[in-house]
């Protein structure tokens, strides 16, 4: 529960950063858009990383309206992001919640 406990504190950070980052197109102007542009900063952090690439894969595949219900709902986007480290911590300690 520990590690759960420590990433999951930093959810309403990263949805403010990236809400941030999407209204300013000139800090990803280099990138397609601001979500590649999060997946290349987080690049080092795995379940951060997975979670702005899939968001991305699903604006690609045409449900970018469900991107940003997401990304524009606090509660909703730090939940996924809750769910991320579920699925990491599980998969990488083989616990359901470290």
């Amino acid at each position: 529960m520990y590690i759960y406990n420590n990433l999951s504190q930093y959810n309403k950070q990263i949805f403010q950063y990236y809400n941030y980052i999407k209204n300013h197109k000139d800090i990803w102007e280099s990138f397609k858009n601001p979500l590649e542009y999060i997946c290349n900063i987080f690049n080092n952090v795995n379940y951060i990383r997975c979670f702005f690439d899939e968001l991305n894969q699903k604006c690609l595949n045409g449900k970018k309206d469900e991107v940003i219900l997401l990304t524009q709902n606090e509660t909703d986007f730090c939940k996924c992001l809750d769910n991320r480290i579920e699925q990491m911590c599980d998969t990488f300690f083989w616990i359901k919640y470290c």
